[in-house]
């Protein structure tokens, strides 16, 4: 039973309540939250991280419609082994707006401050207003009534509580700066990187060495235990240099999970559920959508197409390639597309 299921008891009920259920999957993907009692609700979001993550999107989103997928299961089931203490370091690339920073910038921090409201988070973006989005809408969800009675025990300090920069009453906090900022001073528990290259900058020399230079000679220094501490990243591939090409060949203790829009190969992904203990094996055959209730053939096809060959191996294949090497990688996914229309 993980460390974050708060009350045994309580969570048996949903156990006995999800395994009745388990042959009627809810509107909104995992555990139908509209199944329980406040009480039981409450303990189903401190324990689940994933029904945390939909009870935040339906929170921020403004008004979208959540539609569930098993990469986030899997990103959900990865975090909380961070949590637990079983993995320090990992890279999770993604295409974009497959929900990455409302579960990594926005729910993780708000979970973890509930658990653990003493802990020091640094979160960082390629631009002040990109960090700042996350920290508003992380900390609209820390002083909502839900979360206050979801987490009674973390609330913020009245003397310290600006967007970019709020801590706890329990010394914790959400520090939230960009590539380049200022960050003298300050520790971490956790550092969450969240897409520290714009796709404009991609092919400059100069940008990425910065990124990684800062990374390197800053942000790391940052961790209060180098040994124990996290760090988090999570972007789209823009460039064989990039942040990720850059940590995957200078630094080997970082777990890598590789989600491309179009499976390369057959994958095969082992996820456990925190709440009733079962685990269960994702597979994805070669060729297969990511997600395709969300973008289809149709929609990846007109990606490619508008992005061109090169952007889209790298932004939506996880794969970047030299320029040199575009015409072959669109010979390959071209095929794919006829075959699959």
């Amino acid at each position: 039973m993980s460390k974050y299921v708060s009350d045994p008891n309580t969570i048996k009920k949903i156990k006995k309540k999800t395994d009745k259920k388990s042959k009627q999957p809810s509107k909104t993907g995992g555990i139908d939250i509209n199944n329980y009692n406040k009480e039981t609700l409450h303990a189903l979001l401190r324990s689940d991280f994933k029904s945390f993550v939909i009870k935040i999107f339906n929170e921020v989103s403004g008004g979208a419609q959540y539609k569930d997928n098993w990469h986030v299961d899997l990103i959900c089931h990865e975090l909380m082994n961070m949590l637990e203490g079983k993995n320090n370091r990992l890279i999770i690339n993604i295409p974009p707006r497959y929900l990455k920073s409302i579960i990594c910038s926005v729910a993780l921090p708000a979970f973890l401050l509930g658990h653990h409201p003493d802990a020091s988070i640094i979160c960082v973006s390629y631009s002040n207003d990109l960090s700042s989005k996350f920290a508003n809408d992380c900390r609209n969800v820390i002083l909502s009534f839900w979360y206050k009675e979801l987490f009674s025990g973390t609330s913020l300090s009245q003397s310290k509580k600006a967007t970019d920069d709020f801590e706890t009453t329990k010394g914790g906090g959400r520090f939230a700066t960009s590539i380049g900022g200022t960050i003298t001073g300050r520790g971490a528990d956790w550092i969450i990187i969240d897409d520290p290259l714009k796709p404009a900058d991609a092919m400059s020399d100069n940008q990425r060495e910065k990124v990684n230079e800062w990374y390197g000679s800053t942000l790391y220094s940052r961790l209060n235990n180098k040994d124990t501490d996290k760090i988090i990243l999570i972007m789209q591939r823009l460039h064989e240099n990039d942040l990720t090409g850059f940590l995957i060949d200078s630094e080997h203790s970082f777990k890598h999970l590789k989600l491309p829009v179009i499976a390369e190969e057959d994958e095969e992904w082992l996820i456990k559920n925190r709440v009733t203990g079962k685990e269960k094996t994702i597979r994805r055959k070669k060729d297969e959508l990511l997600h395709h209730e969300r973008e289809d053939w149709d929609v990846i096809t007109d990606l490619q197409r508008s992005l061109g060959t090169f952007a889209f191996a790298g932004q939506y294949q996880q794969n970047p390639a030299p320029v040199e090497g575009a015409v072959s990688i669109f010979y390959c996914i071209r095929y794919v597309f006829i075959v699959n229309k």
